[in-house]
């Protein structure tokens, strides 16, 4: 048995190394008190994902190929592990692409909207540095995206604008569209007194609604108080009570400017 001068020399010395490693900056080895060999590193303690990746809000993941222009097949667990609204961050065609997920119809593949490009490449083209966001602004995700409407008039001309802006947000299924369109002067004239018809970025769940609201302009007149009316896949914008005709722009100088809600298909 030792002696109390021996059991105090021995703590004065490993007091002495305790304060040793802290002068020269090491962290004192607590792996015999831990009963581990070694500190894990934090990929590791996260299944092998750099923790940075979560901290930023993306989740990886791979095995994804290219189904269609719009869509990803190949999807472990696409219906219970994904919903409409999540977002999605991957490289295709040599750049980083961001899209929406907008429906998950069958167990192995999503249906996305996004990046005015779309998915380059034929059927089955494997896609790399894919993650996945469940988060409402995880980090670079640009939120809102550009797209082309196309306009028609049955029986009639649909108006061109030199102004043409269309973006479109998703938070879950509630889908926010901006759109703007002016024109000084040339452009095309609008023709025919059967409503213009607009087409949606996302198809809606509910038809025969109205939402939304704005302005419109043509010449000298203008009239507020404009209604978005739900077709579906399709939108025909309202002027108290009736629709606004490819005749309604018809000048040189038209505007229209509105914002719409509803809920995604």
């Amino acid at each position: 048995m030792k002696s109390f001068e021996e059991t105090v020399i021995s703590r004065l010395q490993l007091v002495e190394r305790e304060v040793e490693r802290m002068r020269v900056k090491e962290s004192p080895d607590m792996s015999s008190y831990l009963g581990i060999t070694a500190k894990a590193a934090d990929s590791a303690k996260l299944g092998g994902i750099d923790a940075a990746d979560y901290q930023k809000g993306w989740i990886p993941t791979g095995g994804w190929k290219i189904y269609q222009t719009n869509w990803i097949n190949n999807v472990g667990g696409a219906q219970t592990d994904y919903s409409i609204g999540d977002k999605i961050k991957l490289t295709n065609d040599g750049s980083t692409k961001y899209f929406y997920i907008i429906s998950a119809p069958t167990p192995d593949s999503l249906k996305i909207s996004g990046d005015s490009t779309g998915l380059v490449g034929a059927a089955g083209t494997a896609l790399t540095n894919i993650y996945y966001s469940h988060a409402t602004s995880p980090v670079g995700f640009p939120q809102w995206f550009d797209y082309t409407p196309i306009l028609t008039v049955s029986g009639g001309t649909a108006p061109t604008y030199a102004t043409f802006i269309n973006r479109y947000c998703v938070v879950g299924k509630l889908v926010i569209v901006y759109c703007r369109w002016s024109n000084g002067s040339g452009g095309t004239a609008g023709a025919g007194t059967n409503q213009i018809v607009i087409t949606l970025p996302i198809t809606a769940y509910q038809e025969n609604i109205i939402t939304g609201s704005g302005g419109l302009a043509n010449g000298s007149t203008f009239l507020a108080g404009l209604g978005i009316y739900l077709f579906g896949t399709y939108f025909a914008i309202m002027k108290t009570a009736a629709f606004v005709t490819g005749a309604d722009q018809n000048d040189a100088y038209r505007e229209l400017s509105f914002t719409f809600t509803y809920e995604a298909a």
